[in-house]
């Protein structure tokens, strides 16, 4: 479970999120250690799928706003 929190908080939460974009984050998770981890695999690939051609993607929340956010 810890591994799986980690690599979604260096997806989804990163600790400066000027550094390195949505798809940069997600590459660097798929090429830690975490990638070894079965769970975190699934998540990863789960993610990856949502933003596929004619996917919905995945619902991003700006920092100003919490009633609206873009879809990456």
């Amino acid at each position: 479970m810890k591994s799986l929190r980690k690599a979604y908080q260096k997806i989804f939460m990163p600790s400066d999120p000027t550094n390195a974009s949505f798809e940069e984050r997600l590459a660097e998770v798929e090429q830690h250690e975490l990638a070894q981890i079965p769970v975190v695999c699934e998540m990863v690939r789960s993610v990856r799928d949502s933003l596929a051609e004619n996917r919905r993607g995945i619902c991003k929340f700006g920092q100003g706003s919490r009633s609206r956010g873009t879809i990456l």
